[in-house]
Order: C-alpha cells, then sequence, then structure tokens
C-alpha cells in the first residue's frame, strides 16, 4: 500500500513528465504481474498437495475391431476406470482399423492429439483428438470420443511404429511388412520422403522400431526383425538416406525393440525370437560399431534349463525394453512371463567381431 501512496504521489506531482508515468505504468504491470503470477503458482502448488494426481492413458486394442480404444485413468497409480472410445466419423470403416502404436501429439499445447500407426497393407498414419462433449481436453472422462483430424498415407506396407523427434518437427515410421522406412512432418501431418531398404528379394524384411541417437539428432537406428540387422539412416532437407547396417549375429535372432545408452555410447537391441539382449558399440560419429558383446538371456534358468528353443520362441519372445539410465537397469518384457526381468546394463568390452555392410548408398 505504501508503494501505491507513494506511486500516485509521483503522478500527481506537477514536475512528473510524461516519460515518468510511462515508466511508472510499466513498473505498476511488473509488479502486478509479479504479484499473480506468484499467487497463481502458490494455489497451485497448494492445489497439487490436496488433489489426487490423476493421468489418462489411451489404449489401442487392434484385436478388437468393434472398440479398437480405451481410455484409462489411473489415480495415485491406481487404475480407477477404463472405458470404450469411439471414434468419430470412423465406424463404418473400424473394421479394417489395427491401430499397433500411439505417441502423443510433441505439442504441449495439443496434449489431446495424437498419432496411431495402422498396420494394414496400404499403411497410415491417423492423427486423432482425444474429446469430450464440450470438445475439450477432459479431466474426469464422461463420455469422451476420438475424432480423425488428419490421415496421412506413409507409402508402405503395415507401419507398426512411430517415432516423433527430438525437435518435435518429424514422425518417423518403420514398415513392418515392407523394407520402408518413411518421414512425415508433424504440422500439419504430411509425408516428406519414404526410404526403400537395400535388402535382396530372396531375404524377408520386417523393420519394426526407429531409435534417434542421443546426441547427433539426424541419425537414426533400424531393427530389422526379418532380416537379422540393424539399419543406419540420417534425415536431412532431401530426406531419409541409407548410411548402412549390421548383420545381427545368428545366435541372436529376431532383432525388434532397441534404446540407446547414451553414458556408454552402446545401442542395447532386444531380439525377439531367441529372448536375448544384444550390446553393440557406436562410435562416435554414430555408427555401430562392428563388435559385438555376448548375448544375454532374458529368460529366467529354469525355463532355459526345462524348455526347448523353438518353444522358448513361441512361448517367451521378447516384446519390450525399456531403459532407466539413472539406476543403469533395463527392464525386458517377455510374452507370458510375469513379472518384468531386470537386468544391469551388459558391457560392450567383451566385443567380438561382427560383420558390416559398409555401403553408404543413398536412395
Amino acid at each position: 500500500m505504501a508503494l501505491h501512496r507513494n506511486l500516485r504521489r509521483l503522478l500527481s506531482s506537477p514536475r512528473a513528465s510524461s516519460g515518468t508515468a510511462v515508466r511508472v505504468l510499466l513498473l505498476l504491470l511488473v509488479a502486478s504481474a509479479l504479484t499473480l503470477t506468484f499467487g497463481r503458482n502458490h494455489g497451485l502448488l497448494q492445489f497439487r498437495r490436496r488433489a489426487p494426481r490423476r493421468h489418462h492413458l489411451l489404449l489401442s486394442t487392434p484385436d478388437d475391431k468393434s472398440e479398437p480404444f480405451r481410455l484409462v485413468t489411473i489415480d495415485n497409480g491406481n487404475i480407477t476406470d477404463v472405458k470404450f472410445v469411439p471414434l468419430e466419423h470412423r465406424r463404418e470403416e473400424q473394421a479394417w482399423l489395427f491401430n499397433t502404436h500411439i505417441v502423443r501429439h510433441p505439442d504441449p499445447h495439443r496434449s489431446d492429439e495424437y498419432f496411431v500407426a495402422q498396420e494394414v497393407d496400404d499403411g497410415q498414419i491417423l492423427r486423432l483428438k482425444l474429446v469430450d462433449d464440450h470438445d475439450e481436453i477432459i479431466d474426469r472422462p464422461n463420455r469422451p470420443r476420438l475424432e480423425v483430424v488428419q490421415a496421412e498415407f506413409t507409402k508402405g506396407a503395415s507401419p507398426a511404429y512411430a517415432l516423433v523427434t527430438r525437435d518435435r518437427k518429424a514422425l518417423l515410421c518403420a514398415h513392418y511388412m515392407s523394407p520402408r522406412v518413411s518421414a512425415l512432418q508433424v504440422e500439419p501431418l504430411k509425408r516428406l520422403s519414404t526410404l526403400e531398404l537395400p535388402i535382396p528379394r530372396h531375404v524377408e524384411s520386417h523393420p519394426h522400431q526407429v531409435v534417434q541417437h542421443p546426441r547427433l539428432a539426424n541419425r537414426f537406428y533400424v531393427p530389422d526383425l526379418g532380416a537379422n540387422k540393424v539399419h543406419e539412416i540420417v534425415l536431412g532437407e532431401a530426406g531419409l538416406a541409407y548410411r548402412g547396417s549390421v548383420d545381427v549375429d545368428p545366435s541372436c535372432v529376431g532383432p525388434r525393440h532397441a534404446v540407446f545408452d547414451s553414458k556408454s555410447d552402446t545401442f542395447l537391441l532386444a531380439c525377439q525370437t531367441s529372448s536375448s539382449l544384444l550390446a553393440i558399440p557406436v562410435t562416435k560419429d554414430g555408427a555401430l560399431s562392428p563388435s559385438l558383446a555376448p548375448a544375454v538371456s532374458t529368460l529366467t534358468d529354469q525355463i532355459l534349463s526345462s524348455e526347448s528353443q523353438s518353444q522358448r520362441a513361441d512361448h517367451y519372445a521378447v516384446s519390450a525394453i525399456l531403459l532407466v539410465p539413472d539406476q543403469d537397469l533395463l527392464f525386458v518384457a517377455n510374452r507370458q512371463m510375469n513379472p518384468l526381468m531386470t537386468r544391469t546394463i551388459p558391457s560392450p568390452s567383451s566385443a567380438r567381431p561382427l560383420p558390416r555392410d559398409q555401403s553408404d548408398t543413398s536412395t
């Protein structure tokens, strides 16, 4: 109050110039802004302490053609509600939908929008918006629904995975049923280029994921479950280009998912069919090293001793991998296994030779 009285006296003084008035007005605006900001932050912190933490998780159920999406409500870590979410304007077309991967829009102001890979022959990326009756993000689900904002063909068969680049400008997808990787512009959704991987005709190719280098923004890696390779590609102004590939050891079959350990510059590769984990060193320029650490099994000793290789491949194939960098731990999910297996990150120091395709062919 004393500050306001002094300012009023200053403004009413006959010696006060117009410049003085402007400076005082700016000072008042800044002071008010600081007061409002502090007040809002203080109220927000109080609210967060009193109210439970609620999150919403959008899930795809590709095998359920009638109800392909679920909205899961999580309160304080507990699932409290699961609801079917209809896809508006597409009910007559839901028979061909096969939603396999969902990624949230990178813009925090569009957190109610998602990119969904459609793993069908004529592959598409759908941009969907989650809305309620008031056409805004829902805090507590009532009658949520999904609307199609955009749809873009990827020029490949069965896009199985989508990755938004760290600069939030591009989306890359791998195609499980064709040796192709596509790059799409995020805003607006638009295909930029499609790269044909140099796979011999007699070799099956099932690219399954795209992993971005943690420091080299234009370098990406694509595990190929069918060809038993890891492809290296780059994204530039001219689109996607091929840099080479590494052949995975024959004893480690079906590279499916991977993560990048930036602490040790190691590419950690999960192989589906052999239920194993490979550690591939990466050079400073982002190339996969032609050496490889011995494979680490993701199965328990009991399973390894009681079942054959074919039985393990059928029942316990690797399905996902997650890295926790702060604790140097990997979480590896195998089908029909509970709980998840945790492993320390394997060291690539005991490397052995690995064939490498040095081709730098660009397409």
